[in-house]
């Protein structure tokens, strides 16, 4: 967080310096209400704690601004957006963060001139000096870290996801390093030129056409880790999906206002990797959504087969059923059998179950850029084009969401990739769980089934066997009086 920090105070500096009168503009931005309360502040050591709120909203205008500026929407906007990580840099972060804590817990710290001359690369270095100070930065989290965020680790969870088992089972090795999806966060700042007055000493350019007007827009875009420089390899880096797309005539001649550009940054977080239609125009290696939905199928197969073997089952049991009752010893061996045994079935009831749960994690985040949205919505509520953007962008989270609400009550339909989207991942889900409890129940009727008739064998087994002791003992008694009878 303290990069913003410094970043809004530079780029109010000039101007607060020329309007001594009124509070500095970095204090306005960084107010509480607009920064640190929109934290959770549900963390202590906890570092996937740390997260921005969902949340849009309006800042106040300077007390200086002018009547020509009244229609200005400056605005603070924050919103989670899925991403990925390669599985090994994400473990590396993960124990870097475990040495830092464990550095400061000794009451160890690296000085920056030590900083400087670590070999490591740039985002290590981020990790080591800003993870623990008094503005703490915010660490990218994987989808379980950000769903259980009170959970004090979620390793094993991590190392488990969907598309992390998946590619290891499945794709060549060294065709694709191993990925986890990710949660990041959109940090925005619309602000207008009443903010800016000067901007000659800022560490970077501005282009704008008119210096008095020109607005300016604060946000960044986490990468994956890198050696110190971009990632050519990464095929869904969303600074240059965005440069690209601003870039394109249609799109640059529909961008007349900051809030424009503004709008295009929320939509490319938005629909990052959760947008399948993306996939469809791929020219990359990353399958997500695939990968999801080939796990399901993997997953309905094998129970087709099960349900298969179940159904065979009874009538290899016939045979049993007529053997000599001498036999019965055998049975123990049957009840080990396929009837049984429901190994397979909780195996396939867990893999549903993680994939179900990591569709309803990647749904929560949605959730919550509905939220960010609606909020975007009622600051731009009548402002003209403004608002119309808002409900733009609103529509497009509601249609990749709205199907998995109706889906949810929906079931038993055939599995095929027909929208291409993770809500109908989720009815198929839902499918196949509701199929392995059947199969469950069933193996469970048939088990009742087989122990009755067991039963009734071992039964009619004690019976005969208690008859024949009772023949015995009269035989016996019978034998004792004819001895006693001779003696005499």
């Amino acid at each position: 967080m303290a990069w913003v920090e410094g970043l809004m105070k530079a780029i109010s500096k000039t101007s607060s310096a020329n309007n001594k009168e009124n509070p500095p503009h970095d204090k306005i931005i960084m107010a509480t209400k607009y920064w640190a309360g929109r934290q959770n502040s549900d963390f202590d050591v906890r570092h996937h704690a740390r997260f921005m709120r969902p949340t849009c909203l309006k800042l106040p205008q300077p007390q200086n601004h002018s009547a020509t500026n009244e229609k200005e929407t400056d605005l603070v906007f924050f919103m989670p957006y899925v991403h990925w990580e390669s599985d090994i840099a994400r473990l590396h972060t993960y124990y870097i963060m475990k040495n830092v804590d464990a550095q400061t817990e000794d009451g160890e710290q690296y000085t920056d001139d030590e900083l400087v001359k670590l070999r490591c690369n740039v985002d290590e270095k981020l990790l080591r000096k800003y993870l623990r100070s008094s503005s703490p930065l915010h660490v990218r989290r994987t989808l379980d870290q950000a769903c259980y965020y009170t959970l004090p680790d979620t390793l094993i969870r991590d190392r488990d996801q969907v598309v992390l088992r998946y590619t290891r089972k499945y794709v060549p090795a060294g065709k694709l390093t191993p990925p986890v999806l990710m949660v990041d966060q959109c940090w925005l700042w619309v602000l207008g030129s009443t903010f800016l007055i000067a901007r000659s000493h800022l560490p970077f350019t501005i282009a704008y056409n008119d210096a008095r007007n020109a607005d300016i827009i604060v946000t960044c875009f986490p990468g994956c880790w890198v050696e110190g420089v971009p990632n050519p390899e990464d095929p869904i880096d969303l600074l240059e999906k965005i440069v690209h797309d601003v870039q394109m005539k249609s799109t640059y001649k529909g961008i007349s206002t900051s809030h424009d550009l503004a709008a295009i940054i929320m939509e490319h977080c938005a629909k990052n990797v959760v947008d399948s239609s993306l996939e469809k125009r791929r020219e990359h290696d990353q399958f997500h959504f695939e990968w999801f939905y080939r796990s399901i199928k993997q997953v309905i197969t094998k129970q087709s087969d099960l349900f298969d073997t179940s159904a065979k089952t009874p009538r290899n049991y016939k045979p049993f059923f007529g053997a000599h009752l001498e036999q019965s010893a055998l049975l123990k061996s049957y009840r080990m059998s396929g009837l049984y045994d429901i190994t397979s079935e909780i195996k396939n009831l867990r893999e549903i179950k993680d994939i179900s749960d990591e569709l309803h994690m990647i749904e929560d985040v949605l959730g919550q850029q509905k939220k960010s949205l609606r909020m975007f919505e009622n600051v731009a509520h009548g402002e003209g084009d403004l608002e119309n953007l808002a409900s733009k962008l609103l529509q497009g989270v509601e249609l990749r969401t709205e199907t998995i609400e109706q889906l949810h009550h929906d079931a038993r339909h055939t599995y095929k990739w027909a929208s291409s989207s993770h809500p109908c991942q989720l009815r198929d889900v839902t499918d196949v769980v509701s199929q392995i409890v059947d199969l469950l129940d069933l193996k469970q009727k048939q088990a009742n089934v087989s122990e009755a008739r067991s039963g009734h064998l071992q039964a009619k087994i004690s019976t005969k066997l208690s008859e024949l002791a009772n023949k015995q003992t009269i035989e016996s008694a019978k034998q004792g009086t004819s001895i006693m009878l001779f003696h005499h």
